[in-house]
């Protein structure tokens, strides 16, 4: 009886360890590849995010527009989406307010993929921290007018 008990009790632990390391991966990964390439630099600012959205375009891609907070981001969303459904390469940025100035970016480039880029101008908030830079692959794209929001 003991013995089934305890056996009970390892079955019990593995569930619960196969269970934390499906949490992980389904979650853990998507954080881990939100934060796999980013770039702390004193030195970065929003005209340098820019260029890295730019350069992940490519040299033909459209330039949709920078979207600055209070205005209206209508055309610059439509301009994305028609180039979305048209299969062309192309970068949008929209200002953001949250905890400080923040700047999202979608670009898709000429080979197909989606990112979604980051730009934290006082790096998550603490004094010590430099601006922070941050890039993803953004997987099912959904283009509305005000923005859009990427599967995790």
């Amino acid at each position: 009886m003991r013995e089934t008990t305890l056996r009970m009790a390892d079955r019990g632990i593995l569930a619960m360890l196969a269970a934390t390391l499906a949490v992980f991966a389904i979650f853990g990964m998507t954080w881990f590849a939100y934060t796999a390439d980013s770039n702390r630099d004193p030195t970065l600012d929003p005209t340098k995010a820019f260029a890295h959205m730019r350069h992940l375009a490519g040299a033909n891609a459209t330039a949709c527009g920078q979207v600055a907070i209070g205005t209206d981001p209508r055309a610059a969303m439509a301009c994305a989406r028609q180039a979305m459904q048209e299969g062309r390469p192309f970068w949008v940025a929209k200002e953001h307010l949250r905890e400080g100035l923040w700047w999202y970016g979608l670009v898709r480039t000429a080979q197909g993929r989606v990112y979604f880029v980051a730009y934290d101008h006082n790096g998550g908030g603490r004094v010590d921290r430099h601006p922070a830079l941050f890039t993803s692959r953004c997987r099912d794209p959904q283009l509305a007018v005000e923005g859009w929001t990427c599967a995790r």
